[in-house]
């Protein structure tokens, strides 16, 4: 697919899929591009005003466009991590929705003591069941994913992304209010609770 088509396949939220375990599983390729996608709510919900923008199409917010190239890892599972299945500085989408939702979901970031890069959201289920509810993705094979990532990018500013896009106001109040989360979260340093990594034990219904 060439970059155009892919810029038109994800400027289009229509047949974006909700993250439940069944709909991650079907994406188990291991090189390609991906979306993450919220509903209107995220509008209400955030902690901070989320101005209008082109990551605004028709009822969702192209929140992130990222990749995977790299034969080691599945696609599953870094879609898994933008689910907010694992730890939040595993996903860009997992820490700066957080930070965005943290005073509406009553979750607070925790760094894991002696482990200064890594973090994760307390309570632990809150928001993933919030994603469950509001997130969706898009995902797509493609060979030349890294080549194509940037124009992607900058073309669509999704919300949540830091490179390959021209910063602007909201990247700015967002990259101050995670500096807040972060100092917070160092803190007060505490175990995670028990992670479970495997998708079949994550136990959601839908």
């Amino acid at each position: 697919m060439e970059v155009n088509k892919l810029i038109e396949f994800f400027r289009d939220s229509k047949n974006a899929r909700p993250s439940t375990i069944k709909q991650l599983k079907m994406e188990n390729y291991e090189t390609g591009l991906y979306a993450w996608y919220s509903d209107l709510s995220l509008v209400q919900k955030a902690g901070i005003e989320i101005p209008q923008g082109p990551w605004l199409i028709n009822d969702s917010i192209l929140l992130y466009v990222g990749m995977i190239s790299e034969r080691k890892s599945c696609m599953t599972s870094r879609l898994r991590f933008h689910a907010c299945r694992g730890r939040a500085d595993q996903s860009a989408v997992c820490m700066r929705l957080g930070c965005l939702l943290a005073g509406t979901l009553e979750i607070s970031l925790h760094q894991v003591p002696g482990r200064a890069k890594q973090f994760f959201w307390h309570q632990r289920n809150t928001l993933p069941n919030w994603a469950l509810g509001h997130l969706y993705f898009k995902a797509c094979q493609c060979y030349r994913a890294k080549e194509f990532e940037p124009e992607i990018v900058w073309t669509l500013i999704p919300l949540l992304n830091r490179d390959y896009k021209p910063l602007n106001d909201f990247d700015k109040v967002l990259d101050r209010l995670e500096d807040f989360h972060t100092d917070l979260a160092r803190r007060n340093p505490r175990p995670p609770e028990k992670l479970k990594w495997k998708l079949g034990h994550l136990g959601d219904a839908h």
